[in-house]
């Protein structure tokens, strides 16, 4: 069958950028998602739709198909005291609760109490090459449809309540707010200055009107 709306999909790929290196890879594991719900970036997913199980192919994304240019104002200096009973670390990731819902930010310097974090997407600003196989192309079952996302070992393994079915992230050895796989979206649309973190709060921090507050630590591999 030709992939289409709700198709659940098994693909293999691997991610390169401009100069060959990888990006990402499927690495054994399939990634497996169901059509057209938003696992993967929209642009990919126009390249995929109407192919069948068996087919290769190689796609390249611009940055403006892919995650956008490299927004400036997306780097940021903010006081330690944000990052509350948590240690900074370069290269770390931390979750941030803002006007704009939940982002990533990535340290990217410490300078004695002034943190410099990178709120953009690891892949803004890059073309991505993709080389995809399709390995299966199938219906969606009953329970996939109900719960809208691909169940790729047959049912929905982190699911205790039969009404809520949490979603499979392939990529997720960070357990951020990249909720898609490497290939699928990520917004940081964050213009506002009231950046805070979900858990803790009452933090002031002069750069950002006293509004930021830190969040949790995830590890970063920069996907």
């Amino acid at each position: 069958m030709k992939i289409q709306s709700k198709s659940v999909v098994s693909i293999s790929y691997v991610l390169k950028d401009d100069a060959g290196n990888v990006l990402d890879e499927s690495a054994g594991e399939d990634l497996v998602y169901m059509h057209g719900t938003g696992r993967l970036l929209d642009s990919l997913e126009q390249k995929l739709e109407g192919r069948e199980a068996g087919e290769k192919l190689s796609v390249r994304l611009t940055p403006e198909e892919a995650y956008g240019a490299r927004d400036a104002d997306k780097v940021r200096t903010v006081k330690r005291a944000l990052f509350e009973g948590l240690e900074p670390e370069v290269g770390s990731a931390y979750s941030l609760e803002t006007d704009q819902g939940m982002q990533t930010a990535v340290v990217v310097k410490i300078d004695g109490d002034d943190v410099t974090i990178d709120m953009n997407h690891p892949l803004a600003g890059m073309n991505l090459n993709f080389d995809i196989t399709i390995d299966e192309v199938r219906e969606p079952t009953a329970e996939e449809l109900k719960h809208g996302h691909a169940h790729p070992h047959g049912h929905c393994e982190d699911d205790d309540d039969d009404d809520e079915c949490c979603c499979h992230h392939h990529h997720d050895g960070d357990d951020d707010d990249h909720d898609h796989c490497c290939c699928g979206h990520h917004h940081h649309d964050d213009d506002g200055d009231h950046d805070h973190c979900c858990h803790h709060h009452d933090h002031d921090d002069d750069d950002h009107d006293g509004h930021d507050h830190c969040c949790h630590h995830h590890h970063h591999d920069g996907e």
